[in-house]
C-alpha cells in the first residue's frame, strides 16, 4: 500500500542524490501530500526529489509516523551484534551472559561462548554467526524435492519456511541446533521433523540437526514449521552450538522459557506468502512470488593481453553462480539483474558493470544461472596507441548486488558485502550509487 507522507519545508535546488521509489509524503499534521522519491537523511533533515526534478527538504520529526519508519528502513546500516553465552550455574543449559542489543532480521547475531568456570575471568571462544535470509509462508501443502522420497505434507494450519545462514567461528565441526520460531501471540514453534523432513527443503540447503558444519565455513540452512492459520511470525530464536537438540526438547517439555537469542522479524521483514494452489482460495493470488535464491562467487579472472605501460595485470572480472527455486505448482519467469560494484577514486562505490538474464523456473526444480562481469580496469593507467597517450580511470572490482524480479516486482535480493544491503531492494541501484565511465581521454 502506498505510504502517505508529507514534506513540510523549503523548496531548494540541489545537486545530489538519486531517485528511489516515488511515493506520497505528508506531514504528521495531515497536510497535503507531494509525490517524491527519497534522496538522503542528514542531521534530522530529509531530502526528497519530485518528479519534475526539483528537490525539497523537510525535518524528519515533521513527517508522519509511517514515513519516519520508511526513512529509518532505507537508511538502516546492518550490524553484527555480539552475544555471549555462559553455562548455567545449576542445570545443563547455557544462558546469555549480561545483555546485548536487539538483533533484527537485517543484522547478524555473532554468538560467543564464555568457557570460564563460575566467577573466573572470561574465556571467550567463537561459536557461530547467524543471519536470516527469508521467512516464507507456504500454505497447507508442500511437496518433496524429488519424487519417490515421500508423500506430500499437509496441515490444518500453514507451513512456514525459515532460510538462514550460519558460519562456524569455532575450531571444530559443530552440529547446528534448529532455531525456534515465535509468533506475535508469544507462542513458540520448533522445526518440523516428520518423516524425511530434510527432503522438503530447497536443494543445496542444509537441515539443522542432521548436517555438521565444518570450521570456517558459512552455509545456507532451511527449516520449516507448522503454524496455526492465525499465527504471524515475530522472531527467530537461535542458539550456540553447545546447546544440543535434546536440551531444547527437554526445556520445551518442561514448559520452561528458551534461552537463546531472538532475531526480531520487524513488520518490513521478508515474510512472503506463496501463491495458492488451484484447490485453495485466491486471496493471496497477488502476493509476492515465494522464491529461494542462493548466490555464490565461483570465479575471478585477470588480464592476459594488452600493451599496458603501467598496471599490466589489473583487469578483473567476477563470476557468480545463482541457484533459484520457486515455490508452487506453476512455472514462473524471473529476471536476474546483477550490478557489479567497484571502488573508484575517492573511495566511492560505483556500478561498473550490469548484467541481466531471464530464466523460467519450473516447479520443484533448481535453476542454475552464471553471471559474469566484463573485465574492469582496477586502477588508473596509461595506454599508448596510435592516437598518443590515453589516461583511463578505473575502479577496484569489489563485488555484486543481485536482484530477482518477477512481473515487475522485486522478489529477492543478495549482496556479496553486507555494507550494500541498504541498496539491495532499491528499484534503481544505478541512480543511487552512480555509474563509472569507461574511460577518459587525457594527458
Amino acid at each position: 500500500m502506498t505510504r502517505m507522507i508529507c514534506a513540510v519545508g523549503l523548496l531548494l535546488a540541489c545537486v545530489a542524490g538519486a531517485d528511489n521509489e516515488v511515493r506520497a509524503w505528508t506531514s504528521k499534521t495531515g497536510g497535503s501530500a507531494i509525490e517524491a522519491s527519497f534522496v538522503k537523511e542528514e542531521n534530522g533533515v530529509v531530502t526528497l526529489k519530485r518528479k519534475d526534478g526539483v528537490t525539497v527538504q523537510a525535518k524528519l520529526d515533521a513527517l508522519c509516523e509511517t514515513d519516519r519508519a520508511y526513512v529509518a528502513e532505507v537508511t538502516y546500516v546492518p550490524r553484527e551484534i555480539k552475544v555471549v553465552f555462559k553455562r548455567e550455574r545449576l542445570g545443563p543449559g547455557y544462558v546469555e551472559s549480561g545483555s546485548s542489543e536487539e538483533v533484527t532480521h537485517r543484522d547478524s547475531a555473532v554468538l560467543v561462548v564464555d568457557a570460564a568456570a563460575d566467577d573466573a575471568a572470561a574465556d571467550l571462544k567463537g561459536d557461530t554467526t547467524w543471519a536470516i535470509e527469508s521467512v516464507d509462508a507456504l500454505g497447507k501443502k508442500i511437496l518433496p524435492q524429488r519424487e519417490g522420497v515421500g508423500d506430500a505434507l499437509t496441515t490444518d494450519g500453514k507451513f512456514v519456511f525459515v532460510t538462514y545462514r550460519v558460519k562456524n567461528d569455532s575450531r571444530v565441526p559443530v552440529e547446528i541446533p534448529s532455531p525456534t520460531l515465535h509468533d506475535r501471540q508469544g507462542r513458540a514453534f520448533t522445526q518440523t521433523e516428520r518423516g524425511f523432513a530434510q527432503h522438503f527443503i530447497p536443494e543445496g540447503a542444509l537441515f539443522a540437526g542432521v548436517d555438521l558444519l565444518q570450521p570456517g565455513f558459512s552455509k545456507l540452512y532451511c527449516a520449516f514449521y507448522e503454524l496455526p492459520e492465525d499465527a504471524e511470525p515475530a522472531a527467530v530464536e537461535v542458539f550456540p552450538s553447545v546447546v544440543k537438540m535434546f536440551m531444547i526438547r527437554q526445556i520445551r517439555r518442561g514448559g520452561e522459557p528458551l534461552r537463546g537469542k531472538k532475531i526480531a522479524l520487524t513488520p518490513s521483514a521478508p515474510l512472503h506468502a506463496a501463491a495458492p494452489s488451484s484447490g485453495e482460495g485466491s486471496a493471496a493470488a497477488d502476493a509476492k512470488l515465494p522464491l529461494f535464491m542462493r548466490c555464490t562467487r565461483v570465479g575471478q579472472s585477470g588480464d592476459s593481453s594488452g600493451q599496458w605501460y603501467y598496471d599490466r595485470n589489473k583487469k578483473r572480472s567476477l563470476t557468480y553462480g545463482v541457484e533459484l527455486r520457486v515455490l508452487g505448482d506453476e512455472a514462473r519467469p524471473v529476471t536476474l539483474k546483477a550490478f557489479y560494484i567497484g571502488e573508484a577514486s575517492g573511495n566511492r562505490d560505483l556500478v561498473v558493470d550490469k548484467k541481466e538474464q531471464a530464466v523460467t523456473l519450473e516447479p520443484g526444480k533448481i535453476a542454475r544461472v552464471t553471471l559474469q562481469s566484463e573485465e574492469v580496469e582496477e586502477q588508473t593507467y596509461y595506454y599508448f596507441s596510435l592516437r598518443g597517450r590515453e589516461r583511463i580511470s578505473g575502479a577496484k572490482l569489489k563485488g555484486v548486488i543481485i536482484q530477482a524480479w518477477a512481473g515487475g516486482t522485486l522478489v529477492s535480493s543478495w549482496t556479496s558485502l553486507s555494507q550494500w544491503r541498504k541498496y539491495a531492494d532499491l528499484p534503481d541501484i544505478v541512480k543511487e550509487l552512480g555509474e563509472m565511465k569507461k574511460g577518459e581521454e587525457g594527458l
